[in-house]
C-alpha cells in the first residue's frame, strides 16, 4: 500500500496529465485542499483556545474561592477583636497581647502578618492619652522610644495607633495618626460609617528600618456600647476606635 505523501504525490502527478479542457479540476482540487487545510487548522486552534480557558476558568474559580475563604477567616479576626472590646469598658496592652496569642496567627492564619487597635483621640485628650500611654506598666513597652502621636502637629482629631501584635519591627508605626493622611483618614472614615469591615488594597505599612511593605488592610470600627449602632449619625458619635488586620 503506497503511503499518504505517495497517494497525495500520484494524485498531483495525474491531475497535470489531465488534458487541457479538463485543468479547471486541478485547480479546483488544490482550492479544496487549502480550504482544508485551513478549516482544520482554524478547528484546532479553537479546541487549544478553549481549553486553555477552560483550564483558566478553572484556575481562576479555584483563587477566588480560595480568597473569599482567606477574607471570611481574616473577617473573623475582626470581629474577634472587636468583641474584645465590647466586652471590657476598657482593654489593656497585656490583654491585647493575650487575646493575639490566643488567635495563634502564624498557624491559624497565616496570612494575617499583624493586628492592631487604633484609638480615637480628640485633640482635648491628647496630651492626657499621650501621659496615660506613656505611664503604662506592661513589659510589653519596655525599652520602646518614648510614645507620642506622630506626625507632630495640632488636628481637631486624631486616630491614633496604640495596640500592635506583634510590636518588633512594627514599632515605626507606634503612635501613628491616620488621620495625619487623607487617604488613611478616608479609609478610616469609610469604616466608621459603614460599620462593617473596610478593605483597603496597596497599603503601605511601615517597617522598622525605614522600610515599607505594601499590603491589603481590612479595617472594622469600635463604638461605645458594642456592636454597630443601626444609623449613620450614631455610627459617627458613638465611634471609639479601629481594629485592623494586615
Amino acid at each position: 500500500m503506497a503511503a499518504p505523501d505517495d497517494a497525495k504525490l500520484d494524485l498531483i502527478a495525474g491531475l497535470q496529465q489531465l488534458p487541457m479542457r479538463h485543468r479547471w479540476l486541478r485547480w479546483a482540487v488544490l482550492a479544496a485542499s487549502l480550504a482544508f487545510s485551513a478549516a482544520s487548522t482554524y478547528y484546532f486552534r479553537i479546541q487549544v483556545q478553549q481549553e486553555a480557558r477552560s483550564r483558566f476558568e478553572t484556575v481562576a474559580i479555584g483563587v477566588a474561592n480560595d480568597v473569599q475563604s482567606r477574607i471570611r477567616a481574616y473577617g473573623d479576626v475582626l470581629y474577634a477583636l472587636r468583641g474584645l472590646f465590647d466586652s471590657s469598658n476598657e482593654v489593656t496592652r497585656d490583654e491585647f497581647h493575650q487575646f493575639a496569642q490566643a488567635l495563634s496567627l502564624g498557624e491559624r492564619y497565616p496570612g494575617v502578618t499583624n493586628i492592631s487597635f487604633t484609638f480615637r483621640v480628640p485633640h482635648a485628650r491628647k496630651l492626657q492619652f499621650e501621659r496615660a500611654v506613656r505611664a503604662e506598666k506592661s513589659l510589653l513597652v519596655k525599652g520602646l522610644p518614648e510614645f507620642a502621636i506622630k506626625p507632630p502637629g495640632e488636628r481637631p482629631e486624631y486616630m491614633v495607633l496604640t495596640f500592635l501584635e506583634p510590636m518588633g519591627k512594627n514599632v515605626v508605626a507606634w503612635g501613628l495618626d491616620l488621620n495625619a493622611d487623607p487617604l488613611r483618614r478616608s479609609a478610616v472614615d469609610r469604616a466608621r460609617d459603614s460599620g462593617q469591615i473596610s478593605a483597603s488594597s496597596a497599603v503601605t505599612l511601615l517597617r522598622d528600618g525605614n522600610a515599607s511593605v505594601a499590603s491589603t488592610l481590612l479595617r472594622l470600627a469600635v463604638y461605645r456600647g458594642g456592636g454597630a449602632p443601626g444609623s449613620l449619625e450614631e455610627r459617627q458619635r458613638l465611634y471609639s476606635g479601629m481594629v485592623a488586620a494586615v
